[in-house]
């Protein structure tokens, strides 16, 4: 490829990806006098704090191995193989890790009930909310690989189809059913799984993915992914922390309020 058809190609998706981006704003912005109706200031405060949780948590989950995707992938573009092995890698040690943390924060349950959902039960609105973050860290592989791969045109109409099926969810968890937080996280969790399922088919169909783990491969992308890992979280914990206090002040004001 000559630098000028590259170049043509970062213009054309760039411009993709900000018209689609733009597009789920005006989306979402029209969508908020809906949800202000049916969900209470409660279901914010919840649905507000796991989408930061499960943002931050992606990053500890797959220790930050979306972030090696585009730079390995220009070092194994011309060995096909050895790049199906390396998607699958970290594929399968991210899949294997989201079932760690889920089991590792069911048995710490009581300690994440209290100290980051400002005491919600962990069942079942905060096992959905785990549940979707494993099936998250999936599905931002995903994209990554779809980023560097410079399929914008896809990765955009994938993107948008998920948005309108999270939406059609909602207005049936929310709306129809009255289920408030859980209902978005419901939302969330199936979307997410149906994701992840589009990913591993359509990565093994166009034969692009075998699924193992390659020590070797693994070592080199986890040299590459940790040391990133306080950049990532910096902003995303920091947001966190902030909804976690908000919730509990909220919360302590709720109770001087009862006595």
């Amino acid at each position: 490829m000559n630098e000028s058809t590259s170049t043509k190609k970062v213009v054309v998706n760039s411009i993709v990806y900000s018209f689609s981006g733009i597009l789920l704003k005006c989306f979402s912005f029209f969508l908020l006098p809906l949800y202000t109706v049916y969900l209470t200031t409660e279901d914010y405060g919840i649905t507000s704090i796991a989408t930061s949780f499960i943002g931050t948590m992606t990053f500890i989950v797959s220790l930050s191995l979306y972030s090696a995707v585009m730079r390995f992938f220009v070092d194994l573009k011309n060995e096909p193989e050895k790049l199906k092995r390396f998607y699958g890698t970290i594929t399968v040690f991210t899949l294997l890790s989201g079932v760690f943390w889920f089991a590792l924060i069911t048995l710490l349950r009581d300690f994440v009930s209290d100290k980051i959902f400002s005491g919600i039960d962990y069942y079942p609105v905060i096992v959905v909310c785990v549940a979707a973050l494993v099936f998250t860290c999936q599905s931002t592989i995903y994209d990554d690989i779809l980023k560097s791969q410079q399929k914008a045109l896809k990765s955009s109409i994938l993107t948008i189809i998920t948005f309108f099926i999270t939406l059609g969810l909602n207005i049936l968890f929310i709306v129809v059913m009255k289920m408030g937080a859980l209902g978005s996280l419901l939302s969330t969790l199936i979307t997410q799984t149906l994701y992840t399922l589009y990913f591993w088919i359509d990565m093994v169909i166009h034969k692009q993915i075998k699924f193992c783990i390659d020590l070797g491969l693994l070592k080199e992308a986890l040299k590459y992914s940790i040391p990133i890992i306080p950049h990532n979280l910096a902003t995303k914990l920091a947001l966190l922390i902030s909804k976690v206090l908000i919730g509990r002040s909220e919360e302590r004001r709720v109770g001087k309020e009862c006595r």
